[in-house]
């Protein structure tokens, strides 16, 4: 073989070796990469649910107090009801009377 030849070959081996290095060093690179944005997803994820369960528990507490409301003014109708059809059974009392 030729000295130029060997050295040619010399000096491709050698870029291979760096190209493959390079690649090596940007194949983890991208690994590091990912595994951060996994991690920052699940962070995402966990504050979103943490959120989601504070509003499910305000939503959840004003339809408490809603119902309690509601039950209240049922209540209040009921007795005026109550109220409103003795006061019309008195009345034909007093006109049967």
């Amino acid at each position: 073989m030729a000295p130029e030849l060997i050295g040619i070959l010399s000096a491709f081996g050698a870029l291979l070796v760096g190209l493959a290095g390079l690649q090596i060093a940007l194949y983890r690179g991208i690994r590091a990469d990912l595994a951060a944005m996994r991690a920052e997803f699940r962070e995402e994820q966990a504050a979103m649910r943490a959120e989601f369960r504070t509003d499910l528990k305000a939503v959840d507490t004003r339809v408490g107090n809603l119902e309690q409301q509601v039950a209240r003014l049922t209540g209040a109708v009921e007795v005026f009801a109550g109220l409103t059809n003795g006061r019309a059974a008195a009345r034909e009392t007093e006109r049967v009377g």
